[in-house]
């Protein structure tokens, strides 16, 4: 149900941030592919990824 919500386009940021911290893969996922997810969140992720 939490990957579901992170996929909603009018999902909010704060709310994304949440399931960003979220233990489930699966969720963390569907939250940081959001198009709602700011792109200074985006670059983060990617730096924190190595990327």
């Amino acid at each position: 149900m939490r990957a579901g919500v992170a996929r909603h386009p009018n999902v909010t940021a704060d709310l994304l941030e949440l399931l960003l911290s979220e233990p489930e893969p699966k969720v963390v996922d569907a939250a940081a592919a959001n198009a709602a997810l700011s792109r200074a969140r985006m670059d983060l992720i990617l730096a924190e990824a190595g990327l």
